[in-house]
């Protein structure tokens, strides 16, 4: 297998038509790449055109720098999802708000890994990314408590 491998990229032209699609993902739109038993939910804010394969994270965390007392709630959809996109953003929505979060954005994408993650971005920062697990109920709750802080050290350059 290796000797195959040192064939191919042994062509430059050839390596270089192999890797790129690698490192920034296909020019091609992330719904394309669906396997036919997930459907996005059409209702749902889904990045187009995404050729990082990161610009759930990236629109997360510009919309939550620019709503300091928001939550912005990145997720890439895996191939084989536990679950479905509308049931993540129903779930975490109700648990954001059972914590006293009101201002929500969710931003999704599809993603080539088998497993969906999670990210949630308060002020411009991350946490995350998590799997779709049982943990991810302290997640909420901890981001939430960041996000209705009123401390002046978190809060400057915001008021």
């Amino acid at each position: 297998m290796i000797s195959k491998l040192k064939e191919k990229f042994s062509n430059p032209a050839k390596a270089l038509a192999v890797s790129l699609p690698l490192l920034f993902g296909s020019a091609a739109n992330a719904n394309d790449n669906m396997p036919a038993s997930f459907t996005p939910d059409a209702n749902l804010n889904y990045v187009q055109n995404c050729v990082s394969g990161n610009c759930a994270s990236t629109h997360g965390s510009r919309w939550s720098s620019a709503n300091p007392n928001g939550v912005a709630v990145s997720v890439s959809m895996g191939l084989q999802p536990l679950t479905s996109d509308d049931r993540i953003q129903q779930v975490l929505t109700k648990g954001l708000e059972l914590h006293g979060v009101e201002n929500i954005k969710f931003f999704f994408e599809q993603n080539d890994a088998s497993a969906s993650l999670i990210s949630f971005h308060v002020r411009g920062g991350t946490e995350g990314p998590h799997r779709v697990s049982g943990k991810i109920k302290q997640v909420v709750e901890e981001v939430a408590r960041y996000a209705k802080t009123d401390d002046p050290v978190l809060l400057a350059g915001y008021e």
